[in-house]
């Protein structure tokens, strides 16, 4: 197989205020190991209250200035990262300042950028593909399929049967501190706590209906909304909604231009109405009012298209939407400015934009 050329590429576009589903025209800036990417696959990306960007990648994590890399990789010194693999990573804003929380392949480190030290807080059996905080002092972390609850205050690992058959996959934390699990067998379980007994219990919901094949249920990602709702990314069968309050699951996209399965891999919110979904089909940006969308894919010969159509993840910063498509060692990661913030203007130039703040 022929090596690509990756890295991160940023893209720029412009939405109209009254039509954010139109087509618009957009260009790839690309970055890449040349310009101090540790490694051309980027599996993670979080932004921190001040705007750096950070990267977990293939060896090591980066922090983007917008301009410059910084590259943390492992070292030998006990407050150094022993992993430079990083799988997941988690942003905890909670607090006077961001602490970072890092998945790789023997387990979470917590990183304080401030003091730019690591912490190795959880030792595991495999790789870290996702880590989330309730509101009571505990990160959840999914590893091998199986889901953790540690003590952030003692580091000690808390028993919880309920969830010791999961088989989870997904993870994430509504703006109502809820905590939902989503597994390899296409259960959505919603985990309830009890302050007073300081017991666990799972509500289960069925994401498929009756008659999907068993290979067709993996849940790749789950994202919630502002408003509680929570997306849906499956291996087969694209894109869905489900409603706590209602109960009630809805398609969103399902099939590609090529009438496959889309395989979606993450979503960002934008506005009131408008999400991001990453795939394996490129990106597609979908209108939940009007069910409208735009797909964002490679284009044979143009350079300022997307490099590769597999978009694994995107990150909103406070100007758009970073994010990052690795497949087949390949990483691209991406940015939009929204026409709403008063203070950037993109002009283009020919073919090629750039800004004027």
């Amino acid at each position: 197989m022929p090596s690509l050329i990756i890295g991160i590429l940023l893209l720029i576009c412009l939405f109209s205020p009254f039509s954010p589903i139109k087509a618009q025209p957009y260009y790839f800036r690309h970055y890449q190991v040349e310009d101090g990417l540790s490694n051309n696959t980027v599996f993670c990306s979080e932004l921190d209250r001040h705007g750096f960007l950070w990267l977990g990648t293939k060896d090591g994590l980066d922090c983007f200035n917008g301009y410059n890399f910084k590259e943390y990789r492992s070292g030998d010194s006990a407050k150094d990262l022993k992993d430079s693999y990083i799988r997941s990573l988690y942003l905890d804003t909670s607090g006077v300042r961001d602490l970072l929380y890092i998945g790789t392949r023997i387990g979470v480190f917590k990183f304080d950028p401030l003091k730019e030290s690591f912490d190795f807080i959880l030792k595991t059996a495999g790789e870290v593909d996702g880590i989330t905080e309730d509101n009571y002092g505990r990160l959840w972390v999914i590893t091998n399929k199986k889901l953790l609850c540690l003590n952030l205050r003692t580091y000690k690992i808390l028993p919880v049967p309920v969830v010791q058959n999961l088989e989870a996959t997904a993870i994430c934390k509504t703006p109502g501190g809820q905590i939902w699990v989503a597994t390899a067998t296409g259960g959505l379980h919603q985990l309830h706590y009890d302050l007073e007994t300081n017991h666990f219990t799972l509500e289960h919901y069925e994401v498929f209906r009756a008659g999907h094949h068993l290979s067709a249920k993996w849940i790749e990602r789950i994202y919630s909304m502002k408003d509680g709702r929570i997306l849906i990314g499956t291996a087969n069968f694209g894109a869905k909604l489900f409603d706590p309050e209602t109960r009630s699951v809805k398609d969103l996209l399902t099939y590609n231009s090529e009438n496959n399965g889309i395989f979606a891999r993450d979503f960002k919110e934008v506005g009131d109405s408008v999400i991001w979904i990453a795939s394996e089909s490129g990106i597609y940006i979908y209108n939940l009012h009007t069910g409208s969308y735009q797909n964002l894919s490679q284009k044979t010969g143009d350079s300022y298209s997307l490099s590769d159509n597999a978009v694994y993840s995107l990150t909103v910063d406070r100007e758009g939407v970073y994010g990052r498509e690795p497949i087949r060692e390949d990483l691209t990661t991406m940015r939009t400015l929204i026409a709403i913030f008063k203070n950037i203007i993109v002009v283009k130039v020919g073919k090629v934009p750039f800004l004027v703040m």
